[in-house]
């Protein structure tokens, strides 16, 4: 396992704060890996380009499924994007989501009948979508996926010369963690980001249920596991590691970060 951890949640996240966000991890998220097939799928369902000019010219529709087996093979480009999701073993995956959003697809591609095709196969991307978005927001809480996401910056943060000092954006000087305090950090969040996961067991059952279509019902679930996080003593101390981890990776860039910064205190 990695050794180090990102993310940090402060206030329980309002509806605003749910709003869907990118699934881009700073090092490569393995969320996002697949979500070309699904552009791929979607793209199918077009029936103009646009041309340099700006102006819209037809063209042939290759989209809507006219054969039974035409509606099997886009079935199977919705599945080659989720591949692996079901098998993640990170909680904030949501795997057990996946592993029925998987069956559904293995019955489509295995229909009898080419008929709603179209519109099914757009229901279902929309779901993932819809699936992914979610998993964006409670990554945040995970401190084993922030171990992931983080190991390879502390890495490089342990290996090359210390940073020079920089500006933040208020103009504040800002000096880089010590190397000895990113080092014992990263040790403390390897040693405790299990533990933390296990005391947030009950809010992450409660996730992997909650109807994603009912924003009242996300938030009060989300809500929940920020609760329980911030009552956890294993969490809490990820949390510290994990902000003196992200405090050196952002001196390592410079003072910027493309990270999904973790919830605040």
């Amino acid at each position: 396992m990695p050794s180090v951890v990102t993310g940090a949640p402060g206030v329980a996240p309002t509806r605003s704060a749910l709003a869907p966000k990118e699934a881009q991890g700073r090092y490569g998220d393995p969320m996002v890996r697949r979500a070309t097939g699904v552009v791929a799928v979607l793209a199918l369902f077009l029936g103009t380009v646009l041309t340099a000019c700006g102006a819209e010219e037809p063209v042939t529709p290759v989209a809507v499924p006219q054969t039974l087996q035409e509606c099997r093979d886009q079935w199977r480009e919705v599945g080659e994007s989720v591949i692996g999701l079901d098998e993640d073993p990170n909680p904030s995956a949501l795997a057990s989501r996946w592993t029925s959003v998987t069956a559904t697809i293995v019955l489509y591609e295995n229909t009898e009948s080419a008929e709603n095709c179209q519109a099914n196969i757009e229901a279902q991307v929309t779901a993932i979508t819809l699936l992914r978005e979610f998993m964006v927001t409670v990554q945040p809480y995970d401190m084993e996926f922030q171990l992931a996401q983080v190991a390879a910056g502390v890495d490089l943060y342990l290996n090359d010369a210390l940073p020079e000092p920089y500006r933040d954006s208020a103009g504040k000087s800002v000096t880089p963690p010590t190397k000895n305090g990113v080092r014992a950090a990263a040790a403390a969040l390897s040693e405790y980001a299990a533990a933390a996961n296990a005391e947030l067991q009950p809010a992450w059952a409660q996730l992997a249920t909650v109807e994603l279509t009912d924003a009242d019902a996300v938030e009060t679930a989300v809500g929940d596991l920020d609760s329980l996080a911030r009552n956890s003593p294993n969490w809490l101390a990820c949390q510290s590691s994990l902000r003196l981890i992200e405090a050196a990776i952002t001196a390592q860039e410079g003072g910027s970060t493309g990270r999904n910064a973790s919830p605040s205190p």
